[in-house]
Parts: C-alpha cells; structure tokens; sequence
C-alpha cells in the first residue's frame, strides 16, 4: 500500500492488486475507505528460442521458407505454467529442458477511472499511472500501450491525462481503432540480456 496525498489535499491509499485471473489492479481508496478510482492492466512476455537444423529441415518438408524460431507468449493467467529465471524460461518437452530466452515485454493499460468528481484532475489518474508504470518497469516492459476509447464524466479531459503522462495518440488503419502508445525507458537494470551471454547458471529447473 502506497498513501500518497493529492493536489486538493486529499490523502489516497493506493493499492496493488492481482487477484484477478488476467489482470493486475491498481485499486485507490479515501481515507473513508471508499474507492475513488482503479487502473486494470496486463503484462505479456514473449520468449523464443532457435530452432536446431533437424527442426528446421523437418518444417521445411511442408514449407518452404519456415520461421528459424519458436515462440512461447506468457501473461499472468499462463504464468504459472512455466519456470522462469531471470530473462529465461525453461520448457520441458518430451522429457527435453528447452531454454526459451525474454524478447519483448509489453504492458497493455486496460481500463483506467476515477470514480469521484472531487479526485478528477488532482493527480489521482497520473498516481494510478505512475505505479503501474514503476510495476512495468520493474517487469522490464518497453511500451505501455492502450485502445483509445474515452468514456464516462471525465472523457473530455482523457486526450490531456494521456498526452501529460507521455502517451502518442493515434488511429490505427489497420486495426481501425485508436490506439495511445508510451515506450518505455531502458537501461542496465531492465534491458534483456543477449542470448549469447546467457547460461544454463542464470536459473535451473
């Protein structure tokens, strides 16, 4: 939990929530215990791995210009399923441990609102943001992207809350929708590490 105290003075208790089965929530309560706003958002990871001669020779009896990878896409409701260490993801295929290593991470803002007039345009949305991205960060995500679809008493105000926190907001003709994009900062601490540079000693089975 999180108190953090908002530009009309009123003090709010954010707090971090991933009960739910495929998304995280960022949950924000008055001091009467009454939620005035919530963020709901999901982190997707992809991981591949190279595939050997023998499997590229066996695919290309049925295609002939197969992909040279394979993919495993990993969110919150699968995660669970896999051993993950560090950037790599260990997969056990007929008895074989397959090294799948991180490629991209994305974190996709699902829905964000503040559900009292007195906390709209105080920070109360950017707070809410602001955690979520320390979370995507944290999870070494390089975008935090969204559909653009404004709604309810405050939807006039959401082209400045998205712009103010770094967004770009744009149609996209190939999906018809609009869609709001930030990337993400990368350094040291988040940056995938090189698939040459990783052993078997950065996590086991």
């Amino acid at each position: 939990m999180k108190k953090i105290t908002l530009s009309n003075g009123e003090s709010v208790n954010l707090i971090f929530n991933d009960a739910n089965s495929s998304s995280y929530i960022i949950e924000a309560y008055n001091q009467s215990n009454t939620r005035v706003g919530y963020c709901y958002f999901s982190i997707t990871k992809k991981y591949e791995r190279d595939l050997t001669e023998d499997e590229l020779a066996m695919l290309r009896r049925v295609c002939s210009n197969p992909k040279k990878t394979s993919t495993l896409v990993v969110d919150k409701s699968n995660k669970d399923h896999f051993q993950i260490a560090n950037d790599i993801l260990y997969y056990i295929n007929k008895g074989k441990v397959e090294e799948f290593h991180l490629t991209s991470a994305k974190c996709r803002l699902e829905l964000i609102s503040v559900e009292q007039e007195q906390f709209s345009n105080v920070g109360l949305g950017t707070a809410m943001f602001k955690e979520m991205e320390e979370i995507a960060l944290k999870e070494k995500c390089t975008q935090i992207y969204a559909t653009y679809e404004p709604y309810g008493a405050f939807a006039e105000s959401s082209p400045y809350f998205y712009q103010k926190n770094g967004f770009r907001i744009y149609f996209d003709l190939k999906k018809m929708c609009s869609l709001a994009t930030k990337n993400l900062p990368q350094n040291t601490k988040t940056a995938f590490t090189s698939k040459n540079s990783q052993t078997k000693e950065d996590g086991k089975i």
